[in-house]
Order: structure tokens, then sequence, then C-alpha cells
């Protein structure tokens, strides 16, 4: 049964039960049984298209907002995923079922390079179907004198 069936058999069901003149019955004389369901297809986007975190050292991290998914139709509630389709492989998402993440990696100590890697954000409705964001380009560094010890940025 697809999404949109399961919504308009919902639709009957409700209408069916009727309000406070009771149950419709199509017996009555001149009932009548009009329901109309639009559901829209799934879709995502996402709150920005780049995210950026340059921690300088000593000063700490300067990162901008959590990138967030919105998603709209389909049929709520709604889960959320990010996937990684390019770029740095230690790169990750900090709240990967989330519509909401920052991003992290392990940087080395004394690796100033900028680690790249391209992302999407993924929603799935309670059908099951899925839609994605546009392609996040997201960037990380770290700057500056950065002793001992390792660990992340």
């Amino acid at each position: 049964m697809t999404s949109k069936m399961a919504a308009l058999m919902a639709a009957v069901a409700l209408v069916g039960c009727g309000g406070s003149e009771g149950p419709v019955d199509a017996q009555t004389e001149g009932a009548a049984l009009s329901v109309t369901a639009s559901l829209s297809s799934l879709s995502a986007s996402s709150s920005v298209s780049s995210w950026y975190m340059v921690w300088r050292w000593p000063a700490g991290p300067q990162q901008d907002p959590p990138v967030v998914i919105y998603a709209t139709g389909g049929v709520p509630p709604y889960s959320y995923s990010w996937q990684r389709l390019s770029g740095d492989p230690s790169s990750y998402a900090v709240n990967p079922n989330s519509a909401s993440t920052d991003f992290n990696n392990y940087i080395p100590v004394g690796d100033q390079n900028a680690y790249t890697s391209i992302w999407r954000g993924v929603v799935t409705d309670s059908t099951g179907a899925t839609a994605s964001t546009s392609n996040i380009f997201v960037s990380l560094q770290v700057t500056g004198y950065h002793p001992g010890g390792g660990g992340e940025p």
C-alpha cells in the first residue's frame, strides 16, 4: 500500500467517524462523502551549503553553527542521517542521527592541513520514503602551534 493510499484511508476513516452528528450513514437520504487527500512528496533541504571549523591554537575552535536538515512533505515522523559522499574518511558527523549536526575529525599534532569532505543529510519518513539535501562542503583545520598529546582539534 502506498503512503498516499494509507493517508487517504485514514482520512476516510476519520470522516466516517462523524462529528457531533454521529457516524456518516450512506443510507441517509442525500448523504454524500467527499474526501480530498493531498500529500506532497518528501523533500529535504539544509541550512547551509558549506560548513567550516578552524581550531586556532591556543584560542580554540571557531566554527559555523550546526548544519540543519529541513524536511517537508511525506508522512511524519521523520528520522535523519548524515552521509559522507567523498573526501577525508576520518571526518565524522558529531550527531549522525539528528536533524542538526556539527562535524569533527582527529587531526594529528602539528598538522595544519585543511581536511575537506562532501556530505549530505538524508531524511526518511514513516513510510520509508527518503529524500536528500544538496551536497554540503565541510572543512576542518588546525592553525598555529599545537603542542603534545594529539586528540581532537
